[in-house]
């Protein structure tokens, strides 16, 4: 039996994330190969988020001309700013569902997370946890949205314990009238047997405008709460 393993490296980058993910069902390559083009992929992207750090720093209206080459194919999903990167490998590359979080970096081995809507709500599974969210379409004009009451609900599969949020609330600043205004919130990408999931909830209060992004990845029984764009 051909066992293939879906691996995911989420880094965050100034201006954006990336990700390079292996996804089940594809050909799969020489260890080696795959070893090197792992490395060869987060080489570039480094360098990449090197070059927006010097951009960044240097202030309004500067700018760099960033040529290179690549072997493989780089998807860009505007969603979240991302570069997505995927390629196939065996299984004794990487341990399967692990994960390693460092200062602007997620490593994820597996593919075990569904995303979906549901009655109204917008539900993220993996084998540990199951979370579920308020779902407030996006209209013209957008409709009201309350951050407290965004998480509805978290459950721990493993011992069956549920926690029912009362105040899911998000505060910019102390500023409470920044939980409440108007928005949206999304599953970005739906789907089966992912490396990650996330929802994207869009948040026009006062003063302040933002990006609220939940994410579980295939192996975390925990979510990942990352507020940006703030403005």
């Amino acid at each position: 039996m051909n066992v293939m393993l879906s691996f995911v490296i989420i880094a965050a980058i100034s201006a954006a994330s990336f990700y390079t993910v292996f996804i089940i069902g594809k050909p799969a390559i020489d260890s080696a190969e795959a070893a090197v083009t792992i490395r060869d992929a987060e080489s570039f992207l480094k360098s990449l988020d090197n070059q927006i750090n010097e951009v960044n720093a240097e202030g309004l209206g500067s700018r760099r001309i960033f040529p290179f080459s690549v072997a493989d194919r780089y998807d860009i999903s505007e969603e979240d700013d991302s570069i997505v990167y995927e390629k196939t490998v065996k299984p004794e590359i990487f341990e399967y569902q692990s994960s390693v979080i460092s200062e602007n970096m997620v490593v994820v081995s597996g593919s075990s997370v569904d995303c979906f809507e549901e009655e109204g709500t917008l539900v993220m599974e993996n084998p540990f946890i199951l979370a579920v969210f308020r779902k407030i379409a996006k209209t013209s004009p957008l409709g009201v949205i309350l951050t407290n009451e965004t998480v509805i609900s978290l459950k721990e599969k493993a011992g069956g314990s549920m926690l029912n949020f009362s105040d899911s609330g998000i505060v910019i600043d102390n500023n409470a009238t920044s939980s409440y205004g108007t928005g949206y919130t999304e599953v970005l990408k739906v789907g089966k047997d992912k490396p990650f999931c996330t929802v994207h909830m869009f948040v026009n209060s006062t003063p302040f405008i933002y990006d609220v992004f939940y994410t579980l990845y295939s192996s975390s029984d925990f979510i990942v709460a990352d507020i940006r764009n703030i403005r």
